[in-house]
């Protein structure tokens, strides 16, 4: 009996995010609640990307009010340290969201401060699985009745063509 408790205590830490889901339109309707770091949130809306310029345009926003408009959650698929995010619009703009999908990145913050986009997409939600590739969970995500799994192939995330 002791041995058994043991064996699930110690290996326990190792599942504990795998299965987390995150819901995108629930989290962009609760932006307010999960502001990305500024560094962050400077990185995203400096990048050179069309739709943040377009969104940009359609709501009016400055420069430092663009900054303000992603939101953050810590993504926690990575064995080592290195903080990893969930990055999303805080609220509508015509170029980040489609029918019900909403565009998201998974960002990745380097060592020396700079930060790497590892994946770009837009869907409903995403999920953290229990397997890795590198040292990184996969994920799966959902967009009405289709799925999709991207791994980590040890620079960036992949679509999966099992």
């Amino acid at each position: 009996m002791i041995l058994r408790l043991f064996l699930v205590l110690a290996f326990l830490p190792l599942s504990v995010h795998a299965g987390e889901q995150f819901w995108l339109e629930r989290l962009s309707q609760n932006a307010t609640a999960h502001r990305a770091p500024p560094a962050l949130q400077r990185e995203m809306a400096g990048t050179e990307h069309k739709d943040v310029k377009d969104c940009q345009e359609q709501l009016g926003y400055t420069d430092e009010r663009m900054a303000n408009y992603f939101a953050a959650v810590r993504f926690r698929v990575a064995d080592d340290s290195r903080p990893v995010f969930l990055v999303f619009p805080s609220g509508y703009c015509f170029a980040f969201f489609g029918a019900h999908s909403v565009e998201f990145w998974i960002v990745a913050q380097n060592r020396n401060g700079t930060f790497k986009k590892l994946l770009t997409a837009r869907q409903d939600g995403v999920e953290i699985l229990p397997s890795k590739r590198h040292g990184m969970h996969d994920l799966r995500s959902h967009y009405n009745n289709e799925t999709r799994v991207y791994r980590f192939d040890g620079i960036i995330y992949a679509e999966s063509v099992e």
